[in-house]
C-alpha cells in the first residue's frame, strides 16, 4: 500500500516528464538501469490481474541535433518515472484514398520514443516467460503502439509477455539521401533499439530474452521482415510471426530517397537545389516538425500514386549503400532469402482472404479497369525490373489468368482478387516458400468473416481482419458468441507458436486435432482459419502466377 505519493515535473531540454515518488513501492515499481518505473495493475479478458508499463523510454528523443539521427540512448532519470499511461505518439499523418491528409491528434512529437510493457506476472518474480515484440503497421505513416490500439488483455491469459512500441513514421523515420548524410531506415533502427531494449531488461518484467517473438502486421510485418533479413537484428528474437506483412512485398520499399528528400527540402526552402545533402539536412534542422510534416503530405499529394493495383508508399525502408557504416539494409531482400543470409528462426506467415477489399472501397473501378485492359504490362511492377516486351507479355498473361474471357472492365471481382494477391498474398506465400528450405515456415490463410460485397467471385475477409481476434481495440468490442471460438483458436495457434516455434505441438480439441504442416519449397501447403480449420494446398492460385511471372523476371531481385 502506497501511504505518499509526490508529483513532480521535471524539465529536461525544454521536454517535461512527470515522475511520482512513492514513499512505499507498491509492487509495481521496477528498477530498469537508466531509473525507477512504476506501473498499473489492469484486468485481463479472463478476469485475471496483469502489469502494464506504458511510455518507457527506451532511446533519447531524436529532436533537435538528433532529428535524422540514428537512435541514442536515453538518460538517466532520478525518481521513479510514471509509466501508467500512454501520452506520447510520433508525428504521423493518414493519407486517404482520395488523396486528402487527416492528422492523428494533439499528442503527436517527435519525443516519441517509447514502448509498453504488459507482463501476467509480479515483475522479479521469474524470468523465464515467453515475450512478444509487436510492431505496429499504418504505411510506415501512422498509428502507434498504445494500449488503446493494441491491448493485451487476450494474449496475457496465455502466459505471454506483450511489447508494443512506437517509431518514427513518414519522413521523420523514412526520409533518407543515398550517401548517408541524413541515415536511411530511421524507422527500422528505432524498431532494432528497442529489441536491444527487450533483451538487456525483459528479464526484470518475468520475460526470457532467449524466448523473444518478434511480429508485426502490414507494415509493422513488413518491418518484422526486415529484421528477419538484417544482421543488425541478429540474436534479437527467436521467432518471427508476418501478419499481411514481408520484406518483398513490392510496395515495402522506395527507390527513390534522394528525389522525395530533395523534393521536400525545396518545399521548405526553394534555393535548397538538388545537390548538396548537408545543406538539406541543415534545411530540416532549422524546419520545425510541423512544417516538415506539412511538407512531406505536399509531397505525397504530388508524386505517390495509391492505385488499386499496385500501392507503392513513398516514406518507406530503402537499400543502404554497402560503404555506409551502420547499414541496416544493404542488399536486395530478396536475394537475402534465397540465398539463406538472414536470421534463420521459425517463421509463421500469411495473409487475410481477400486483403485488397479494404483499399478498393472508394476506388474508380472504371477508370482502373480500363487502363489495366488497355495496358496490361501496367499489371507487372517497375521494381521487377522488365524490358517494356517482358512487362507486356507477362502482364498480358496474368490478365487472362484473371479475367479469364471476360475483362476486367466486365468483372470488376477480378480486379480485386489480382490486387490482393499482388499487394499481399503473393509475396507472402512466396517468402514462406523461399524460408522453408532453412527453417520452419508455417503459412495461414485467414478466412473467418463475411464481410459483404457487391464485387463477384472474390473471398470476404479484408486486411486487418484478424487483429481484433488477437488484441482489444477501443473501437472493436467483443462481438458474436462464434466469434469467441475463432478468436481462442487463433490465440491458441499464435501463443503455441511464440512457446513451442511450432502453432500444434499436439493435438488439441481447441483445435480441431489438427496438425498444422510446415511449408515446403514445392509443396505449398497452409492452414485456413475459418469456421473450421483445415490444412489446403496452393493458395489463391499462386502456382499459377508464380509460373507465369517466374518465366519473365530474373535476378537480382528485391522483391516479388
Amino acid at each position: 500500500m502506497v501511504s505518499k505519493i509526490i508529483i513532480s515535473i521535471i524539465a529536461i531540454n525544454s521536454f517535461f516528464i512527470v515522475y511520482c515518488e512513492l514513499t512505499n513501492e507498491d509492487g509495481l515499481v521496477v528498477h530498469l538501469p537508466k531509473g525507477a518505473i512504476r506501473g498499473r495493475t489492469r484486468t485481463s479478458a479472463n478476469g485475471s490481474e496483469y502489469y502494464s508499463f506504458q511510455d518507457i523510454p527506451f532511446a533519447a528523443p531524436p529532436t533537435g541535433e538528433n532529428r535524422f539521427k540514428v537512435p541514442k540512448p536515453p538518460r538517466s532519470w532520478k525518481g521513479i518515472l510514471n509509466t501508467t499511461d500512454n501520452v506520447k505518439e510520433c508525428m504521423a499523418n493518414m493519407q486517404f484514398l482520395d488523396g486528402s491528409i487527416n492528422h492523428l491528434g494533439n499528442t503527436q512529437s517527435e519525443d516519441c520514443l517509447y514502448l509498453n510493457v504488459y507482463t501476467p506476472v509480479k515483475p522479479g518474480s521469474i524470468d523465464s516467460l515467453p515475450v512478444f515484440v509487436f510492431i505496429h503497421g499504418g504505411k510506415f505513416l501512422f498509428e502507434n503502439g498504445w494500449f488503446s490500439s493494441f491491448g493485451p488483455k487476450y494474449l496475457v491469459d496465455h502466459n505471454i509477455i506483450v511489447v508494443t512500441m512506437n517509431y518514427r513514421l513518414g519522413a521523420f523515420g523514412f526520409l533518407a539521401t543515398t550517401d548517408g548524410i541524413i541515415p536511411g531506415n530511421l524507422g527500422l533502427k528505432d524498431q532494432n533499439f528497442a529489441l536491444k531494449w527487450v533483451q538487456e531488461n525483459i528479464h526484470l518484467f518475468g520475460g526470457n530474452p532467449k524466448k523473444v517473438t518478434i511480429g508485426g502486421q502490414s507494415a509493422g510485418g513488413v518491418s518484422a521482415g526486415y529484421h528477419v533479413v538484417s544482421q543488425q537484428s541478429k540474436g534479437l528474437f527467436s521467432s518471427a510471426i508476418l501478419q499481411s506483412g514481408s520484406s518483398i512485398h513490392t510496395w515495402g520499399f522506395q527507390t527513390n530517397p534522394d528525389g522525395y528528400a530533395f523534393k521536400l527540402g525545396n518545399i521548405l526552402d526553394n534555393t535548397l537545389g538538388y545537390t548538396n545533402s548537408s545543406k538539406l539536412l541543415s534545411v530540416l534542422l532549422k524546419a520545425s516538425a510541423n512544417d516538415i510534416s506539412a511538407a512531406s503530405v505536399k509531397v505525397l499529394n504530388d508524386e505517390n500514386t495509391d492505385g488499386v493495383a499496385i500501392m507503392d508508399l513513398m516514406w518507406a525502408p530503402i537499400i543502404e549503400d554497402k560503404s555506409l557504416d551502420d547499414t541496416f539494409i544493404s542488399d536486395p531482400m530478396y536475394g537475402m532469402l534465397q540465398d539463406g543470409k538472414f536470421n534463420k528462426v521459425p517463421i509463421l506467415i500469411g495473409f487475410t482472404s481477400e486483403e485488397s477489399l479494404l483499399f478498393v472501397r472508394d476506388a474508380n473501378f472504371d477508370e482502373y479497369s480500363q487502363l489495366y485492359d488497355n495496358n496490361p504490362s501496367l499489371l507487372v511492377n517497375d521494381k521487377f525490373h522488365l524490358d517494356a516486351q517482358n512487362k507486356s507479355a507477362a502482364g498480358s498473361e496474368l490478365r487472362k489468368l484473371y479475367t479469364g474471357n471476360t475483362s476486367f472492365a466486365e468483372n470488376w471481382g477480378s480486379l480485386v482478387r489480382f490486387t490482393s494477391d499482388s499487394f499481399i498474398s503473393r509475396s507472402s506465400t512466396r517468402h514462406a516458400a523461399i524460408t522453408s528450405r532453412f527453417v520452419p515456415t508455417y503459412l495461414y490463410k485467414f478466412s473467418y468473416g463475411n464481410m459483404k460485397t457487391d464485387f463477384p467471385d472474390t473471398e470476404h475477409v479484408p486486411h486487418a481482419q484478424e487483429m481484433r481476434f488477437i488484441w482489444e481495440k477501443s473501437f472493436n468490442p467483443d462481438s458474436r458468441d462464434f466469434d469467441n471460438v475463432i478468436r481462442q483458436q487463433t490465440l491458441k495457434l499464435w501463443t503455441n507458436f511464440m512457446k513451442y516455434h511450432d502453432p500444434t505441438p499436439s493435438r488439441d480439441p481447441l483445435l480441431m486435432n489438427i496438425i498444422w504442416p510446415k511449408v515446403e519449397p514445392d509443396n505449398i501447403l497452409y492452414l485456413n482459419i475459418d469456421e473450421t480449420l483445415n490444412v489446403t494446398l496452393n493458395p489463391r492460385q499462386y502456382n499459377e502466377v508464380s509460373s507465369i511471372l517466374d518465366s519473365y523476371i530474373h535476378s537480382p531481385l528485391a522483391t516479388y
